[in-house]
Parts: C-alpha cells; sequence; structure tokens
C-alpha cells in the first residue's frame, strides 16, 4: 500500500503505525455533520513528519455521504489547497 510514497525530504526513514482518528468538518457546517471514525495505518516520516493514510470501506463511505462540494471553502478542499 504505501511501497511508492516518496516522502517531500526524500527521507527512508519512515515508520509505518496503526491510527485512531476522529475527522471533523471545518467551520459551522461542520458542527451539524457526525464525527467519522477511521482506523488506517499511517505511513510517518521520522524526519520531517510528513504523513500519508488512506482510508477505505465505510470511514470512505460515510465521508462521501456527509460531504458535498458547497459544504467548504476552496481553501478546505484538495482542489484549492496549498500543499
Amino acid at each position: 500500500m504505501f511501497a511508492n510514497v516518496e516522502c517531500p525530504c526524500s527521507s527512508k526513514n519512515q515508520l509505518k503505525l496503526n491510527a485512531e482518528l476522529a475527522l471533523h468538518f471545518p467551520g459551522r457546517k461542520g458542527l451539524d455533520k457526525p464525527i467519522v471514525w477511521g482506523f488506517p495505518q499511517v505511513l510517518v516520516c521520522l524526519n520531517c513528519g510528513f504523513a500519508v493514510f488512506t482510508l477505505a470501506g465505510a470511514p470512505l463511505k460515510e465521508l462521501g455521504q456527509a460531504y458535498t462540494d458547497d459544504d467548504l471553502p476552496s481553501a478546505d478542499n484538495l482542489a484549492g489547497a496549498d500543499l
């Protein structure tokens, strides 16, 4: 799953961990949406802190059901984010 993930700092000093995530939608509209729980594996760079995870199954489905493109300002959407 993480075989081809390269850290922005190019470090190979990475560790795969189990995680528990409580995902919240931002802003006032987010207060009306339920927390989405996920339990993915996370790949963390131990040099710069860059982390990668993938959601699948029920958590991804819950996010899709609770989210619409109009819910978030463009700065909070990946398409408008400054990564």
